[in-house]
């Protein structure tokens, strides 16, 4: 998992989460979907971090926990 920010066309610092494997719900990027994944949005979540951000928008909120855990559900 990459973790960074840019800055997008009105000079504003944005954060972003690229996940190699392609699945999302892969948080910790191992390889596995399983409760480290969770643990370690959840943590990053708590704390408010730009990387739990999961839909990009620039906010970290429920909307954010609400397609982790759907994405967590369906698993890749």
């Amino acid at each position: 998992m990459i973790v960074g920010s840019y800055y997008n066309a009105a000079g504003q610092t944005r954060p972003f989460r690229w996940v190699a494997c392609g699945c999302p719900a892969d948080f910790n990027a191992d390889g596995f979907v399983n409760g480290d994944d969770y643990d370690a949005f959840a943590e990053l979540f708590d704390a408010a971090d730009p990387a739990a951000d999961f839909n990009a928008d620039g906010f970290v909120n429920g909307d954010d926990y609400d397609l982790f855990a759907e994405s967590f559900d369906i698993g890749c």
